[in-house]
């Protein structure tokens, strides 16, 4: 859930499909992307050193922050898409968690 207008930190875990989990000590990138659907243009994109920050890189835990600015783009927008994916030294990019943000309304901003 993320409420326009507020500052929202997600923790991930990166693992592969067999519960492995991904080193990010010589990660190329972490990326995450949120859109208003799967086929829709990107509202957000965080990486690496820039709104993605690796909390303990040989446990494969890292923190993506999003600002007020960032959900403000949120707009009308009530439900959204997201994933998150990692791609090593060699480029193999695995997708380590996707599903749906709700958005609601800052009650107290109005």
């Amino acid at each position: 859930m993320a409420i326009r207008g507020d500052t929202v930190e997600y923790d991930f875990a990166a693992r592969r499909k067999d519960n492995s989990i991904i080193n990010l000590t010589d990660a190329e990138e972490i990326k995450f992307t949120i859109r208003p659907s799967v086929a829709g243009g990107a509202l957000i994109t965080k990486r690496l050193n820039v709104g993605v920050e690796v909390e303990n890189a040989e446990l494969g835990l890292f923190t993506v922050t999003l600002f007020p600015p960032d959900t403000q783009l949120f707009g009308d927008y009530k439900i959204l898409v997201y994933d998150a994916e990692v791609t090593d030294v060699d480029g193999t990019v695995v997708t380590v968690q996707h599903g749906y943000i709700t958005v609601i309304g800052d009650v107290s901003r109005g």
